[in-house]
C-alpha cells in the first residue's frame, strides 16, 4: 500500500514563495536550482508561522531573522551560554569555548571546522586555533557571537 506524504503547511508557504519568485536566490545565482539565501528562507517560515504557533511569534521570528541576517545585529533572542568572568578574564580557549557552546563537538571538530573557515567570533572567521578569548572580544552589547557556518550562532556572556 502505498502513503501519500502531504508536505507541511510551511513546506508549502516555502514551495509557493519560491515559485512565485518572492525569495531572491543566492547572490550571483542565475541557476533555477540555486538556494535561497536564509533571511529569505526566514522570512517566509514567519509567513506561515502564525497559522501554527500565533501572530506574536510570527512577529518575533520575522524581526529575529531581520536583525541578525539584514542588519548583523546580535538577536538577544539567540541562544546564549554563560560563562565565568574569571575564565574570560584568564583567556579562554577558542576550541574550547566552542564545544562549550555546543556548536561543535569536540576539539578535534572545531580545528577541522577551523581550517574549513567554518567558525567565527563576532562575524570575523577564526584562523588560529590557539586564539584566546578574552574581555576585549566583548561587543559592546557584553558578549561574544559565535558562529558555526551561517546559520548556527551562539552567544557568550559572561556571569
Amino acid at each position: 500500500m502505498r502513503h501519500k506524504l502531504r508536505p507541511s503547511p510551511l513546506f508549502r508557504s516555502l514551495l509557493i514563495a519560491a515559485v512565485l519568485g518572492s525569495m531572491p536566490l543566492a547572490v550571483g545565482a542565475s541557476s533555477p536550482k540555486a538556494k535561497p539565501q536564509p533571511a529569505a528562507i526566514f522570512k517566509a517560515a514567519a509567513v506561515a508561522a502564525p497559522d501554527r504557533y500565533g501572530a506574536e511569534a510570527a512577529r518575533v521570528a520575522a524581526e529575529t531573522a531581520r536583525q541578525t541576517f539584514e542588519e548583523g545585529a546580535i538577536a538577544g533572542n539567540l541562544p546564549t551560554v554563560e560563562i565565568p568572568r574569571g575564565e574570560l578574564d584568564a583567556g579562554a580557549g577558542v576550541l574550547a569555548m566552542f564545544v562549550k557552546a555546543g556548536l561543535v563537538g569536540s576539539n578535534g571538530e572545531a580545528r577541522r571546522q577551523i581550517k574549513g573557515g567554518g567558525l567565527r567570533v563576532n562575524d570575523i572567521p577564526v584562523s588560529d586555533e590557539k586564539m584566546m578569548l578574552d574581555g576585549s572580544n566583548l561587543t559592546p552589547e557584553g558578549v561574544i557571537k559565535l558562529s558555526l557556518g551561517k546559520k548556527r550562532h551562539v552567544l557568550l556572556k559572561p556571569a
